[in-house]
């Protein structure tokens, strides 16, 4: 198309082997989701210089705020998106190619990458999920770029999911396999897993018996995954076929009454992904509250909709009285299902380079 001649292809790998990829259930609370890293500041005066990526400037000045909020000196965190004035971004640019900076947490978003190349960042946390591979990558590969190891940890809410593609849907998601083999498969590159499995990813570290292994500096309890299940059920296949053939008649009612409100952003409000991943849950599905905390579902009616069919099958719920009343409720009364509904801000205007 260009008719060039003698074209010279240059191919890089996104292969950064000196990155640990992480992926963590963020809590509740912010306050509890960097609390570790909050210690680390106020216990270290040297603490490793440090990216937290963001989403939207909502999740930015929120998560700026905290750490205002909780460190002793509060010049050493600084934030920096498209609308932070010029003069304080050279400031901050200034500031941390400097080997004796004083600013050693950036709270940022997409912004933060466009031409930067700081040299000495151990820690890329990454708050939401980002919108597809390409993106999480360009914000992975602001750390350790002197060739240093660099911690890339990814905090999420279930909510988060609905506003990726299913590639990163499927990598949050994973806890089987290698995360940096998913990366490489995904860009069509040789998949190899680092010698030491647990400086590659947080699923290898559960498979890396070296007898080294560091203690992580995060403590993030997983709701699922770490938290001891005071209550489990046993399922059998026809009850979880029946459970899910009911929750997808359910979605279809679900589409068709929250259409009265005019929105397109409750089309996948029952999504077949949805529904499959609760129905993996069915052990567990006893309350209401496990519902919203554990899945993309925000609305308490629509979770005790969701439980009600569990009862149905299995009869064993006791919180009944606040699953029918909820359930009684008719939608068109729901005008709060709207506000429910956890905004996605629009990204920063900034638009990141192409170095992954």
């Amino acid at each position: 198309m260009l008719n060039m001649t003698a074209v010279k292809t240059i191919r890089m790998s996104p292969e950064k082997s000196n990155v640990k990829y992480v992926v963590e259930k963020a809590k509740s609370e912010l306050q509890d989701t960097f609390g570790w890293l909050i210690s680390d500041m106020v216990d270290n005066a040297h603490a490793e210089k440090t990216i937290i990526f963001c989403q939207s400037l909502k999740a930015c000045g929120d998560i700026y705020d905290i750490f205002q909020h909780f460190l002793p000196c509060k010049s050493r965190v600084a934030m920096y998106h498209s609308k932070t004035p010029q003069d304080i971004k050279d400031n901050v640019l200034s500031d941390l190619m400097s080997p004796n900076g004083n600013i050693h947490l950036v709270i940022a978003t997409s912004a933060l990458g466009m031409g930067v190349n700081i040299p000495n960042v151990k820690r890329v946390v990454i708050f939401g999920v980002p919108e597809n591979m390409e993106a999480y990558l360009q914000a992975v590969g602001r750390g350790g770029r002197d060739g240093s190891d660099v911690l890339s940890i990814m905090f999420y809410h279930a909510y988060h999911l609905c506003h990726c593609d299913p590639t990163m849907r499927a990598f949050v998601k994973n806890k089987v396999n290698c995360r940096r083999g998913e990366i490489l498969q995904f860009f069509n590159e040789k998949t190899e897993k680092p010698p030491i499995l647990h400086k590659c990813c947080d699923v290898c570290s559960k498979q890396c018996n070296c007898g080294a292994c560091p203690e992580e500096m995060f403590t993030i309890c997983s709701e699922l995954d770490n938290c001891p299940c005071t209550l489990e059920r046993q399922v059998s296949a026809d009850e979880r076929e029946t459970f899910t053939e009911v929750l997808k008649d359910l979605a279809v009612t679900c589409e068709g009454n929250i259409s009265v409100f005019g929105s397109v952003c409750f089309q996948d409000v029952l999504a077949d992904a949805i529904v499959s991943d609760v129905a993996a849950d069915l052990e567990h599905l006893f309350t209401i509250d496990y519902i919203l905390q554990n899945f993309p579902i925000f609305h308490e009616k629509l979770a005790a909709e969701i439980l009600m069919v569990v009862n149905a099958i299995f009869n064993d719920v006791e919180e009944t009285t606040r699953m029918k009343e909820l359930c009684e409720l008719d939608w068109s009364d729901c005008e709060e299902f709207l506000l429910s509904i956890p905004e996605q801000c629009p990204p920063d205007s900034d638009e990141s380079d192409c170095d992954l």
